[in-house]
């Protein structure tokens, strides 16, 4: 969350620190951040832990990414001006990149082996 706050400090919005040429590449910082986010998670993940957990796991991104497109979608054109096709746009886009605020959040749980005891069978 510092680091989110630090990041809009010296941005070009408030103190205007960061220099042209990093905002150009902006846009592709954030695809390879991506890239590693979502590979990290990858690797994480076992075989026999996603058989175990794999409908549930499917079940509870679906669920949330349907949410989420459906939320951004009715709330976006009152509070944004948009249209209801540029809203649902948006929804998907929400949608499709919050794995990436919930996969490090995962990662270390998982780290920490929180809720291990849970999933292991005896």
């Amino acid at each position: 969350m510092e680091i989110l706050f630090m990041g809009i400090l010296v941005g070009p919005y408030v103190l205007g620190l960061m220099r042209p040429e990093m905002m150009q590449v902006s846009a592709e910082f954030r695809k390879i951040a991506l890239i590693v986010i979502l590979l990290r998670a990858g690797f994480e993940l076992h075989r026999d832990t996603l058989n175990r957990v794999g409908r549930a796991a499917l079940t509870m991104s679906a669920v949330t990414a349907v949410f989420e497109i459906l939320g951004v979608t009715l709330v976006a054109p009152q509070w944004l001006g948009m249209s209801l096709v540029e809203a649902a746009i948006l929804g998907s886009i929400l949608g499709a990149v919050s794995p990436a605020v919930v996969v490090p959040l995962m990662i270390d749980y998982m780290d920490r082996g929180l809720g291990t005891h849970k999933g292991c069978r005896h």
